[in-house]
């Protein structure tokens, strides 16, 4: 790879292009609608139904990508 790739609070580089990186545990109060968040990628495994997934998309994410089996049909 040619490009740099480096980080600070709250955010990584990659070939001098800033992505945001947020976490909390309450998805409605992350910044996903002010930071344009298309979309988020759920890993944690404690939010597995569309209920909890859903709390993302009000947040303001376009979509989330769940990487575990969910609990209900999403």
């Amino acid at each position: 790879m040619g490009g740099g790739v480096g980080s600070s609070k709250g955010a990584v580089r990659v070939n001098g292009r800033k992505t945001v990186v947020t976490s909390g545990r309450e998805p409605a109060n992350l910044t996903d609608g002010a930071n344009k968040v298309d979309y988020v990628v759920e890993a944690t495994g404690v939010f597995r139904t569309r209920e909890a997934c859903m709390r993302h998309i009000k947040a303001g994410a376009s979509r989330v990508i769940l990487t575990v089996p969910p609990k209900d049909e999403i």
